[in-house]
């Protein structure tokens, strides 16, 4: 599996983001803190966009490219 981190603060707090994907089978999830936020299943190609939430914290992932499977994450409006 491929993974991706970051480490996001939100007021006073730090979380660990992870995001992690098969090269194989295009399966995924998100992780915030070691807990499961958002997953999605295998199929023809990864989701180019991938919402969920940290805290009360709109936040998303955003592919870079269609065929590059680097990611970029948005928090409130702001990238990591």
């Amino acid at each position: 599996m491929a993974e991706k981190r970051w480490s996001v603060k939100i007021g006073n707090k730090s979380y660990d983001v992870v995001v992690e994907w098969s090269r194989w089978s295009n399966a995924g999830e998100v992780r915030v803190d070691g807990s499961v936020v958002k997953a999605w299943g295998s199929g023809s190609w990864v989701p180019r966009e991938v919402e969920f939430a940290i805290e009360q914290e709109k936040a998303f992932l955003r592919r870079k490219g269609l065929l590059v499977e680097n990611w970029d994450l948005y928090v409130g409006g702001k990238r990591y």
